[in-house]
């Protein structure tokens, strides 16, 4: 009897922290253009822990296999980088299975929405920055901004983190 009880507690717990990681992952990859792989590892884990509890786990893994086959063949083609494969399969393993189509679209629409905002923002910025940066005076985050002024400028990759971030957002449930 108090398992049921618990069950609420224990998957508003889980989503929390998975929450926390995707927000994780987005920060880093904006900043950084990179994911730990401890970062997918831990939102699979999650993932799993949430099918198991709610006793979808067989169609959970079908769905983030699916997910990462599909995502494995946009990376090969060079679409996407091999931390987005990563980090679309372990959300597929955190949305229910029903979801999983929806998660990928809600994070195509993310990313193009991602896409347009980076478009407008270039157009905006028409040639860097010349500024000197002053290691003892510059924060974290003006240096961040001063790197991802330079990406924009030069057209590098988005950090597609943030629209599988906000993707999955939508569809946690």
């Amino acid at each position: 009897m108090w398992q049921h009880q618990l069950l609420p507690f224990a998957s508003g717990a889980l989503v929390a922290s998975a929450v926390l990681l995707l927000v994780l992952a987005s920060l880093r990859d904006f900043a950084t253009r990179l994911v730990p792989n401890r970062i997918p590892l831990a939102l699979g884990a999650i993932g799993l822990i949430l099918a198991l509890l709610h006793h979808r786990l067989l169609w959970s893994l079908a769905g983030g296999v699916a997910v990462f086959a599909f995502t494995f063949l946009c990376w090969r083609m060079r679409w996407i980088g091999g931390a987005d494969v990563k980090l679309l399969s372990a959300a597929a393993l955190l949305v229910p299975p029903v979801a999983v189509a929806s998660l990928v679209l809600a994070t195509a629409l993310a990313g193009g929405v991602l896409a347009v905002v980076y478009l407008i923002v270039r157009a905006l910025l028409a040639k860097p920055a010349r500024h000197h940066p002053d290691p003892l005076h510059d924060s974290l985050i003006r240096r961040v901004l001063r790197a991802e002024r330079w990406r924009i400028h030069r057209g590098c990759p988005l950090p597609y983190a943030c629209a599988i971030a906000c993707g999955t957002l939508l569809m946690l449930r």
